[in-house]
């Protein structure tokens, strides 16, 4: 195992008892264990900067990536964080688990790494709320039927991971996604998936229109799973966004 390196004399290691500042540029962990899915072990040097992580030399993770941070019941020093990285235009699955040096300074860093990383407050939500809720929506018929695969074997387990909450509607006609749109509750979710093509997304646009409180049913976050043939609308964002 290496020797952690010795850190930088203007980085102070944080006191254990006092609230880091949220415009801190970094909060330093010295004596760090860090085990990686390749069940690589090293003792280093660990930084939680502005927007990442940093592993030492072993890489970092973008707080924006992390979909889970909890503590390992067999050893109440160790944590073990779930992100998926963008790697080569794909996410890929990464974990680490980490060790430190006694409860204290891992609940301490658990609760830091938490405050980054946490998902933020939906645009329709009112201030000081919060909810993990999203109402998904599936056409089970879409790209010959290959949609619900989608949705069983890769988007459920990462839900599931990420500790989210859902509610799943199977649309039955054309049209009833506009339906479910326009009597949604605001209030019991925080976005709204829909794995299908295209059209799927259209009609939920629609129903939100229909409805008094547009403008704020408007701000309602929509999760476009590509579940279609085409998928044209998913890939024209992704070519915008690069």
């Amino acid at each position: 195992m290496d020797a952690a390196a010795k850190p930088d004399a203007r980085e102070v290691a944080p006191d254990m008892n006092a609230n880091v500042d949220s415009s801190a540029k970094r909060v330093l962990v010295e004596s760090l264990v860090i085990e990686t899915d390749e069940k690589i072990r090293q003792k280093l040097i660990c930084n939680l900067h502005v927007n990442e992580i940093q592993f030492g030399s072993m890489g970092q993770f973008a707080y924006k990536d992390i979909v889970n941070v909890a503590t390992v019941y067999t050893n109440p020093n160790a944590l073990t964080i779930r992100a998926y990285v963008l790697e080569g235009g794909k996410r890929v699955e990464r974990n680490m688990k980490l060790e430190l040096e006694d409860p204290e300074r891992s609940r301490f860093f658990r609760q830091e790494l938490e405050r980054r990383s946490a998902r933020k407050r939906s645009p329709h939500r009112p201030k000081n709320t919060s909810g993990n809720k999203l109402l998904i929506l599936i056409n089970p018929y879409s790209g010959q039927k290959r949609a619900l695969q989608l949705w069983n074997n890769h988007v459920i387990p990462i839900f599931e991971k990420a500790e989210i909450d859902f509610d799943v509607v199977f649309t039955e006609s054309v049209g009833h996604g506009t339906q479910i749109a326009e009597q949604l509750d605001l209030e019991e979710y925080d976005g709204v998936g829909v794995v299908s093509g295209d059209g799927l997304v259209s009609e939920v646009i629609a129903g939100f229109l229909r409805r008094n409180d547009r403008e704020r049913a408007l701000k309602v976050p929509i999760l476009h799973i590509p579940g279609g043939t085409g998928n044209a609308l998913a890939a024209s964002i992704c070519y915008h966004c690069k």
